[in-house]
């Protein structure tokens, strides 16, 4: 039974709920916790938030991008993972306790509200969109990705701006071009900037 679990938690929906759980567990205890407790608390959650936020956008929100009726649920969840980070930088540099417990409880609540977000709309969605094979090499991909950022979080570039970037220079071709932009412009463009 053994052999099954761990075949089962390499395929990347499976992977993500399992790490999903693990946070939304310390959620609560940070949710429980004593004052003079939750900024330990915070830098516990900080770490384990980081490495599974990259690994998501390394690995998923990549993919996802691609997937045309995936798009919007990837760029939102970037922007709660920024968000989250910002909170957690501000929920750091708080002045005092009661700063500290408003932004702590603002920062709980994006992050089980990404949580449940994942679950309800972007898992259906993987599971039904790519095939058990592509799923379970995403997942050896996720967990190797996270193991690296668990080691090293603080050099990892985040793929937040790449990701946007690449989708941005996307769309502007496709307006241009639906302005009258003449292709051998675009494709002139397109080379002098390189994407």
């Amino acid at each position: 039974m053994n052999a099954v679990k761990e075949t089962s938690c390499l395929e990347i929906v499976n992977c993500l709920v399992e790490d999903q759980q693990i946070l939304a567990s310390r959620i609560r205890s940070l949710r429980a916790q004593a004052s003079e407790q939750r900024r330990a608390a915070l830098d516990e959650l900080a770490s384990l938030l980081a490495a599974y936020c990259r690994a998501e956008e390394e690995v998923v929100l990549a993919r996802a991008f691609e997937i045309e009726n995936l798009r919007v649920i990837a760029m939102a969840a970037l922007e709660e993972h920024e968000l989250a980070e910002l909170l957690i930088d501000r929920a750091k540099h708080s002045a005092h306790e009661e700063q500290l417990d408003a932004r702590l409880r603002v920062l709980c609540d994006l992050v089980e509200r990404h949580l449940e977000k994942n679950e309800r709309d972007l898992f259906p969605r993987l599971r039904a969109q790519l095939s058990a094979e592509e799923r379970e090499e995403m997942g050896m991909r996720y967990r190797e990705t996270k193991s690296r950022n668990e080691l090293a979080p603080v050099f990892q570039m985040p793929m937040r701006e790449t990701l946007l970037g690449n989708q941005t220079g996307r769309v502007g071709y496709i307006i241009a071009w639906l302005l009258g932009v003449p292709v051998w412009v675009l494709l002139l463009i397109f080379l002098i900037r390189g994407h």
